[in-house]
């Protein structure tokens, strides 16, 4: 297997696994905007409450919704981490493609310049 040819499934998993980090960060990103939702519904109804056992459970589940926000906040942060270095790591494949691909254009003008130079001495 060439080195193009490993290099370039280099490039594809990293590609893959870039989408993937981005995927997740996306993913918690709008589960926790969706909690944030939720903690203003029951803010909400916990104002509308008719007694204090409602309001109670509505405070209850509002402080549970703000710990699991919290948690996905963290998660979030760490998701964003990996998609930034995973960015970074798929640049430097493509771009030790590009040196591959511009060292073989390099040398295939090399070769066409030798034969040409080769047939033009023969005549």
């Amino acid at each position: 297997m060439s080195t193009g040819y490993v290099q370039e499934a280099a490039v594809a998993h990293a590609s893959q696994r870039l989408d993937e980090a981005k995927s997740s960060a996306e993913q918690l990103r709008a589960r926790r905007k969706y909690q944030e939702i939720q903690i203003k519904q029951y803010e909400t109804l916990k104002g509308r409450a008719e007694n204090a056992a409602q309001r109670q459970q509505f405070e209850d589940a509002i402080l549970d919704l703000k710990a699991q926000t919290e948690a996905l906040a963290g998660e979030e942060q760490d998701a964003q981490m990996r998609e930034t270095e995973l960015e970074q790591q798929s640049r430097i494949e493509q771009a030790k493609l590009d040196q591959l691909q511009d060292e073989l254009d390099r040398l295939d003008r090399a070769v066409m310049n030798a034969a040409l130079h080769a047939a033009s001495t023969r005549q």
